[in-house]
């Protein structure tokens, strides 16, 4: 049996809304106050997993008037005040100026093509530190436990060795539902168990046939290059010092990496070499809530034609009609008959789902 291949997007780390939504707070600086005033607006309630990119805007509000909060409960002059006002002063420019454009990656793409480093440097590293905001106040969405408890066998060791991850999310939501299998939440073990590849960070997976993840767009988090590890957030200390851990995290120094990337930055002959050693042989492909936006085409032709003995794709998606359509052209412009591949679709969004080869 060849390989079994996931290619997994956004609608992969959705997770789980409340019933309703929670407070979001406007921040009121007239005449030189700083207070935070409920407005009566509302942003979704994210029991679990991240939000899409429709529900970032009220997301970001929601996650600067928390900053905000702890930061008017430090009295003036504690030196921890200022790291606080960097911290929500990057997230509300992020805001504000991604709140102009159509999404926060189509600012990014205008950033780079712009030439606008320091810029898109700063997004990049604000974006980073609002994801590990929002992981730290939720839980990682719920398949991807079920998706562990389902393909290991008598030990967290015994992953399957004939499936591939390649994921299109800068997120840590598969790291964090891991952490309770290994019974730590040492990123750094975590990424070495799971042989996790992340675009920028390739000297840490071995490259025999194994189990394996690929990150396509990098990871939201932040390298240590002095002492080649990842700087972890997830230490789940208490809200609020977690909250300071983030503000005092370095911005624009030199020995500290964003590895937050984009599909337009490229991808390495390292990176591209790995995907190719991951995928060459797969048979079926299992795509999970990804829309193959256009932002990402030249990779996503880059992936299928890094499998030429597939013969099966499982989209499973609540509307897998629009998503098949990208499959077949895909197909097409891989120089392979579509007809010759056949596509399943599933709308059932309960669990991950695990194909019959599996």
């Amino acid at each position: 049996m060849g390989r079994i291949v996931y290619l997994l997007g956004a609608g992969a780390s959705f997770g789980e809304r409340g019933p309703g939504g929670v407070k979001s707070y406007d921040l009121v600086k007239r005449q030189g106050s700083q207070n935070l005033e409920f407005l009566g607006k509302t942003c979704p309630d994210i029991v679990s997993g991240l939000p899409v990119i429709s529900e970032l805007p009220q997301r970001i509000d929601y996650v600067v008037s928390q900053v905000w909060e702890v930061l008017n409960s430090i009295r003036d002059g504690d030196m921890s005040r200022l790291a606080f006002e960097h911290l929500a002063e990057n997230l509300e420019w992020m805001q504000q100026t991604s709140s102009k454009h159509a999404t926060i990656d189509t600012f990014a793409k205008k950033l780079w093509v712009t030439h606008k480093e320091d810029d898109y440097y700063r997004l990049k590293h604000s974006m980073s530190v609002y994801f590990m905001l929002e992981q730290m106040f939720g839980k990682p969405d719920p398949r991807y436990d079920a998706f562990f408890a389902a393909i290991l066998g008598n030990s967290i060791d015994d992953l399957p060795n004939d499936v591939s991850i390649i994921s299109w999310n800068y997120d840590c939501q598969i790291e964090l539902a891991f952490a309770d299998y290994l019974g730590q939440r040492d990123l750094n073990a975590i990424h070495r168990h799971l042989n996790i590849s992340a675009k920028n960070l390739m000297d840490r997976t071995d490259v025999d046939r194994k189990f394996n993840i690929l990150k396509l767009n990098g990871t939201a988090l932040l390298y240590d290059t002095d002492n080649r590890s990842l700087l972890d957030p997830f230490y789940r200390r208490g809200y609020k010092t977690e909250l300071g851990y983030m503000a005092t995290l370095p911005y624009g120094k030199s020995n500290i990496r964003n590895l937050l990337s984009f599909a337009w930055e490229g991808l390495d002959d390292a990176f591209k070499s790995r995907m190719w050693h991951c995928m060459a042989d797969a048979e079926v492909l299992v795509v999970i809530g990804y829309s193959f936006p256009f932002f990402n085409r030249m990779v996503d032709k880059r992936i299928f034609m890094c499998m030429p003995e597939l013969r099966k794709v499982y989209i499973q998606d609540l509307n897998p009609d629009n998503i098949q359509e990208s499959v077949k052209n895909l197909l097409g412009d891989s120089r392979r008959e579509p007809h010759r591949v056949q596509i399943e679709k599933r709308d059932n969004l309960n669990q991950f789902f695990l194909p019959p080869e599996l």
